[in-house]
């Protein structure tokens, strides 16, 4: 619900109909906080009513740019290479930490994680990654099913722990498969024009299809008033 500024201790009574464009302060006589309140809203009355003739509601004014980024995933089990549970609530925390697969000799950066158990067909621990290094036989395209990753983080808590690669894959079914894509849309950092505003909008990305590359989704900006 909006805040209601004609109240105490704000007081602030703007009405357009009454058609004053400015607030007059004389000299050697205290600002009062309701006349500074009302001369801000004045303003922005001002400008909303321009905007409100250049911009369509919700328009984007500078960037904010929608975008769909592709996610390759690897799935991980339950269990590290020690055989100690890979804790789903902590699972968070290797967020931009490096992984190095001991059988592929690959290398990739974890930009996002996801929850799940080992006994579900599909969602299980997952690994958002960005590869970072190749093998060097050139042979892997994607961690293999089995593998062990090593984590290289600069917290000493979780510098050298381990995960191990799922195995499950369905020819038919690409939500099943241990490794592949998914898909994210991004909203970057930009300016939006809303209820006569313009709201500066921090980039928000929301994942559209953990485990695969099509989509069939509305995606929008919700205005908080």
């Amino acid at each position: 619900m909006a805040l209601n500024l004609n109240t105490s201790p704000y007081f602030d009574n703007f009405d357009e109909a009454k058609k004053f464009a400015r607030i007059l302060f004389k000299p050697g006589v205290a600002v009062q906080a309701r006349e500074l309140i009302q001369l801000q809203t004045i303003l922005q009355n001002t400008v909303g009513n321009f905007a409100d003739h250049m911009f369509k509601d919700g328009a984007r004014v500078k960037g904010a740019n929608g975008v769909i980024r592709k996610r390759d995933f690897i799935k991980i089990n339950d269990l590290d290479a020690a055989s100690a549970t890979v804790s789903n609530d902590t699972l968070v925390n290797y967020v931009g930490d490096t992984v190095t697969g001991g059988t592929s000799g690959l290398t990739a950066k974890i930009s996002k994680t996801a929850t799940g158990l080992d006994t579900d067909a599909v969602d299980k621990k997952t690994l958002y990654i960005e590869y970072t290094g190749g093998s060097s036989t050139g042979t892997y395209l994607h961690f293999e099913a089995g593998e062990t990753l090593t984590v290289t983080s600069t917290d000493s808590g979780r510098n050298g722990d381990t995960f191990v690669v799922d195995n499950g894959t369905d020819a038919n079914d690409v939500t099943r498969n241990y490794f592949g894509q998914g898909i994210d849309f991004v909203i970057e950092d930009g300016i939006i024009y809303i209820n006569g505003y313009f709201v500066l909008h921090d980039e928000q990305e929301i994942t559209l299809e953990k485990y695969k590359l099509t989509a069939n989704t509305f995606v929008g900006v919700k205005f908080v008033d």
